[in-house]
């Protein structure tokens, strides 16, 4: 199993752009599962236009469909090592390919390497409607540096939250501190089909100073873990009009842009306080939905390309960010229960994530000359609802998060946060109310 931490950062890498005489190419990687600085896999991304009239279109045929026309290198200094390659996609799936996506059997190890080589045996494998792919020399190679690069395309993200961060927060009557953890682990080979069964790990602490007021904030320590079927839809067959014009940095939506990401399994639970004067043990069943919707797509796209001058001043565009529900049934095991609280044991819970691209690249500060910083904000909503089937009793849990990040280009930048937050949290489902101001610092 390889096991990556889930961040909601989209990542490409390095471009390197080839003259093939009358048709050229663009060579790229590109995470093939989500928008992740350390995709759980890589996949090759070889893009087709003629010089005079772009696209350029690859006649499909079996060969070049087939992982047995190609040899794929990874070579640092004078030492290269052979890869083996799963399968090779063409895009769109049907007629002429604009692209070709070339998935590696392996992870691509951008420590071990520094750039990626990919060769077609025979170069008449090869063949263009318009033009003709002319080789230089004896070898048929795409030379593909892997340094990474930030880039912004028209990406849907394959979960909306799961950060790995510590959060602190503070208000009159306390502070808390949050931890949030989340892991999946798969094998590379099931990486690159449109189904797998993996493991998902999380874990999530709220520690609240000074003890004596831990009843006004969260008191709440879960941990779970998650053995899911994942469905992931097909996105290789393109929406563009089969004349359009192809431009890579600006692809068209996937034909099923609106069918839906989908996890579901088993799951076992452990909750407490903080205290561990009441601890839960649960067993239960488990769905995950990302919910793709126009309606999300277009609030985002009107404040960030619509909305004033000032949240977003050059109209950056950002990868569209489709809302996360979470849906379970758990059977509940009060292994310590204290006098105070009084649940049964079985339990429905609902939960929703969204984050919402508020601003890009606000300059007002440095403008004014106060700092040479420019920063981006965020909305976040995390609410849960849950329902205890035996006592006929509903609680919610919920938080709403204003972000601002200044951007450096740093990994892990931390944030400044406002946040607040009411409801309450299991296991003791005391009331909290309050609002906090802090910071988040992702890892």
């Amino acid at each position: 199993m390889t096991t990556s931490r889930i961040l909601s950062v989209f990542v490409g890498l390095l471009l390197s752009v080839h003259s093939l005489g009358a048709v050229e190419y663009e060579a790229s990687i590109q995470p093939s599962r989500r928008d992740d600085p350390k995709p759980t896999h890589d996949v090759l991304q070889i893009e087709f236009w003629d010089p005079e009239e772009r696209p350029g279109y690859l006649i499909v045929n079996e060969a070049v469909r087939s992982p047995a026309s190609y040899e794929l290198f990874g070579r640092k200094g004078t030492s290269t090592t052979a890869l083996e390659i799963a399968k090779v996609v063409p895009v769109p799936g049907e007629g002429p390919a604009m692209q070709l996506v070339i998935h590696p059997r392996e992870l691509l190890d951008y420590e071990k390497y520094e750039t990626f080589e990919f060769r077609v045996k025979d170069k008449s494998v090869w063949k263009f409607k318009d033009g003709d792919w002319k080789n230089k020399g004896g070898g048929a190679f795409l030379v593909i540096q892997s340094k990474r690069i930030e880039k912004n395309a028209a990406r849907y993200r394959r979960f909306s939250g799961f950060q790995n961060h510590v959060d602190t927060g503070h208000n009159i009557d306390g502070g808390v501190l949050s931890l949030e953890l989340h892991y999946e682990a798969r094998t590379s080979e099931e990486s690159t089909a449109q189904g797998a069964y993996l493991f998902l790990f999380n874990a999530r602490g709220d520690f609240v100073f000074p003890t004596s007021e831990k009843t006004s904030f969260f008191n709440s320590l879960n941990a779970d873990l998650e053995y899911v079927y994942s469905h992931m839809p097909d996105t290789s067959e393109s929406s563009a009009a089969p004349g359009a014009p192809f431009d890579p940095h600006n692809l068209a939506a996937p034909k099923n842009r609106w069918e839906p990401f989908w996890d579901i399994g088993i799951s076992g639970k452990f909750e407490s306080d903080q205290s561990f004067d009441n601890v839960n043990l649960l067993v239960g069943v488990v769905g995950h939905v990302i919910l793709r919707n126009p309606i999300t797509d277009q609030i985002q796209q009107g404040i960030l390309l619509h909305g004033p001058l000032f949240l977003n001043p050059k109209r950056e565009f950002v990868a569209t960010i489709a809302p996360l529900i979470t849906l379970r049934y758990d059977y509940v095991n009060h292994v310590k229960d204290s006098k105070e609280v009084d649940t049964g044991q079985n339990r429905l819970s609902a939960a929703l994530f969204y984050r919402l691209p508020l601003a890009r690249g606000i300059d007002i500060l440095k403008r004014t000359g106060l700092t040479d910083q420019v920063f981006d904000s965020d909305f976040v909503a995390e609410l849960e609802f849950v329902y205890d089937c035996d006592k006929d009793k509903f609680a919610n849990n919920s938080r709403l998060t204003f972000e601002i990040l200044p951007r450096t280009g740093a990994k892990n930048q931390p944030s400044f946060i406002f946040t607040y937050a009411q409801g309450k949290a299991t296991p003791t489902f005391q009331h909290f109310d309050a609002f906090l101001a802090g910071f988040k610092m992702p890892f």
